[in-house]
């Protein structure tokens, strides 16, 4: 069965959401359980939590579009 792109777009966007969610309060927790260690593992989650905004809006706009090559 084949949807109609705004019903595959509602439907990406409401897994996705949930996903990216679920990313962001992982990466909370780990950096603050690790927030006296150094690295780039702790760079990268600092990061996501400061782009926080950004990064949803990508992800809920662009990053669930599939490509098609």
């Amino acid at each position: 069965m084949t949807r109609a792109p705004a019903e595959s777009a509602r439907v990406h966007s409401q897994h996705l959401r949930q996903l990216v969610e679920e990313f962001l309060a992982f990466a909370e927790i780990e950096y603050e359980r690790l927030k006296d260690e150094r690295g780039s593992l702790h760079t990268a989650r600092g990061y996501s939590l400061r782009q926080a905004g950004a990064l949803r809006t990508f992800w809920m706009t662009v990053g669930w579009r599939r490509t098609t090559t």
